[in-house]
Order: structure tokens, then C-alpha cells, then sequence
């Protein structure tokens, strides 16, 4: 049976800053640089076609269509390409039932600051990345991630819902350096892990997203720095924020045991209510950076509704970055203890502790 076309109007997203609310219909969140989302121009049978307009090429970052709660990665060289031609169009192809059965289809785009300044500290510009080998995590059927990341550029939050990064894209983004103020780290920041080890976690885990668990490998290896941007890149939060809570939790020592005895490491992981998180959050930083990551979406992407029926400082809702970052310390939204825990943060965000020369 042929498939009627529909003509859609081309729909932008304003930029969204830090601290700037989203825009109604909008992807919420704080974001550096501009983000565009386009509705399809254009769809037959399992092919939708979209007028890319608005784009200089060279500013590219990562682009998705996303469909409902369905979500697959776009080539930026594709984007970049049609970008360039005249007339300015792109065609994609998603599976059948996600084209019959969702009308809203969109591609988001985030293109780069036009200009960016050097961020990393004491970063050795002329270190090699090594090359990602595996393969990407986020979905099966998705097309790979094909884009070039200036040195200087560094993760920022991504707005609800984003998808998440594999592992081998989120390395990927990286920046090499030498730099590391915790050398006692070094046997955690090693540590990946093995077959099996992961079991316990994955059965009996229920503290975040039940789709984003098997997301969770800690399989990633470089210094304590390099695991935050890691962590930071694949998640969506912001570096210098994640550096920050990894400041307050811990001064960045995988050897801290807090709490009495039951919260270990890098963001201070609470096995009393993190279950199976032990004890990889105490024996590898790329584990306890990348369930940190979980935690936070879970948090961000408005998933822990049952926050609405606990004491609460206001009312609980998705894409609130420092209520997200608050509750992983106090287990409630926007509560005096977790306002308590935003402000050292945001204090160590402001000060920059981690450069400072008796970090």
C-alpha cells in the first residue's frame, strides 16, 4: 500500500544557555551553543526526509532524530554534507513502526560555539588519543557516530532525553593529558570490569533507569581527569560540574569511605542504596564515574517521580540540573540539606578547587 507525504513546517529550537529555561515543546536543559530541531519535510514509507536550513557546516557538534522515546544517532558528516547542497535536504531511514505509529519525528542538531577557549588543566595538547575500538552502546539498529571534536571542547549538559553516548564515542571526545593530582588513583583509574562482574549489578539494581543499567560498564581507563570527561561526555553533564561533585564527594581520592563505612569512592556511591554497585564503586573510577553519570539522568530525565511523594523543597520535575545534583546527596528534591550540598558545589565550580596548587 503506497504511503501518503506529509508537508511539515521547519521547526527551530532557540539556543539554550546555562541556567536559561527551555522554551515550551522545547528540549529542556542547559546546553552550550545553539540547538536546532527540524521536523520532517517530507516522509515515504519508512524513509523521512528533512530541509536541513540554518547550519553552517563547520559548527556541527552530533545530531539525533528522535521519534516518542525512540532515539538514533545521525552521521554529522551526513549533516554536514547536506548542509552544504542546495536544496538543503537529508533523508533517514527509521524502522516502519516508529515512522506509522509517532507523528512528531524530529532532528535535533547542536552546532558548536563558534569560538571556544582551551579548558582542560594543565592539558598536554600534543598527547595522541588512542583509537576507540568498541562498538557503539546507545542502539542497535543506529547508524554510528562519524564526527571530529576540537581538542579544545569540552561535555556540557544535553537536554532531556538526549540519547546516551557508547563508550567508544564518549573515549572518543577525550582530551589526553599527563595531569593527575591523585597518582594514589592509579590501580582504580586501571581497573575495568571483568565478565560476570557486572551480574549482581545489573539483577539487582533498581536506583536508576532500568534501559540506561545495561549502559553501565566502567569500561574505560586514563587518569582520574580523563575518566570524569569521560563519564561527563557519555552521561551529558557538564565536566567542570561533574569535577566539582567529584571535589565536594570525595577530593577526587578513589580511596574515600564515607558515611560510616557504606559510601565508597570517586562520587561517594551509597551501597545502602545503590544495590549491586559493590565493590566495583570502591575498585574502579571509570564504574563509579559512569554510574554517577546513570544516576544523574535518572535524576534529570524525570524518571524518579516518586520524589513528588517524599519531603521535597519544591515540586519535582525533569531538567533541573542543580535539583539532580542535589538529590544524589541528600535523597530528596530541593530539601535545606540538598540546597546545603548545591552551594558547596557550586562554590567548588566557582573557586575551580581542582586547579588550585594544594588540591
Amino acid at each position: 500500500m503506497r504511503s501518503r507525504t506529509h508537508l511539515l513546517t521547519v521547526a527551530l529550537v532557540a539556543c539554550l544557555t546555562l541556567g536559561a529555561p527551555a522554551s515550551a515543546g522545547a528540549a529542556a536543559g542547559p546546553i552550550e551553543g545553539k540547538l536546532k530541531k527540524f521536523a520532517p519535510r517530507a516522509r515515504a514509507g519508512t524513509s523521512v526526509t528533512f530541509r536541513i536550513v540554518g547550519i553552517e557546516p563547520s559548527r556541527v557538534g552530533f545530531g539525533y532524530v528522535r521519534s516518542g522515546r525512540y532515539a538514533r544517532w545521525v552521521r554529522t558528516k551526513k549533516i554536514k554534507r547536506a548542509a552544504r547542497r542546495r536544496p538543503a535536504k537529508m533523508e533517514v531511514r527509521l524502522p516502519r513502526r516508529r515512522v506509522q505509529s509517532h507523528r512528531r519525528v524530529r532532528l535535533v542538531v547542536l552546532l558548536k560555539k563558534s569560538s571556544s577557549k582551551p579548558r582542560s588543566p594543565k592539558e598536554d595538547a600534543n598527547t595522541p588519543q588512542p583509537p576507540a575500538t568498541d562498538p557503539p552502546t546507545t542502539d542497535p539498529g543506529s547508524a554510528p557516530v562519524d564526527e571530529q571534536v576540537l581538542a579544545s571542547e569540552k561535555a556540557t549538559t544535553r537536554p532531556v532525553g538526549s540519547p546516551i553516548l557508547s563508550d567508544a564515542e564518549a573515549a572518543s571526545h577525550v582530551r589526553r593529558s599527563s595531569w593527575e593530582p591523585r597518582p594514589e588513583n592509579a590501580e582504580a583509574n586501571q581497573r575495568v570490569p571483568l565478565p560476570g562482574e557486572l551480574d549482581d549489578f545489573l539483577r539487582d539494581n533498581i536506583s536508576i533507569f532500568s534501559e540506561h543499567k545495561p549502559l553501565v560498564t566502567g569500561n574505560f581507563t586514563g587518569t582520574t581527569d580523563e575518566i570524569i570527561q569521560w563519564a561527563a561526555w557519555k552521561w551529558g553533564l557538564d565536566e567542570d560540574i561533574f569535577r566539582a561533585v567529584a571535589v565536594q564527594e570525595s577530593w577526587w581520592r578513589m580511596s574515600a569511605v564515607g558515611d560510616g563505612g557504606v559510601s565508597f569512592g570517586l562520587t561517594q556511591i551509597k551501597t545502602t542504596y545503590h544495590a549491586g554497585t559493590y565493590p566495583l564503586s570502591s575498585t574502579s573510577t571509570a564504574f563509579n564515574a559512569d554510574y554517577y553519570g546513570a544516576l544523574f539522568r535518572y535524576y534529570y530525565d524525570g524518571h524518579a517521580t516518586w520524589l513528588d511523594n517524599k519531603e521535597k523543597g519544591e515540586p519535582y520535575t525533569a531538567g533541573d540540573l542543580w535539583g539532580s545534583i542535589g538529590t544524589h546527596f541528600a535523597g530528596r528534591w530541593h530539601t535545606a540539606a540538598a540546597e546545603d550540598y548545591i552551594a558547596r558545589v557550586k562554590n567548588h565550580l566557582t573557586q575551580r578547587t581542582w586547579e588550585r596548587e594544594d588540591f
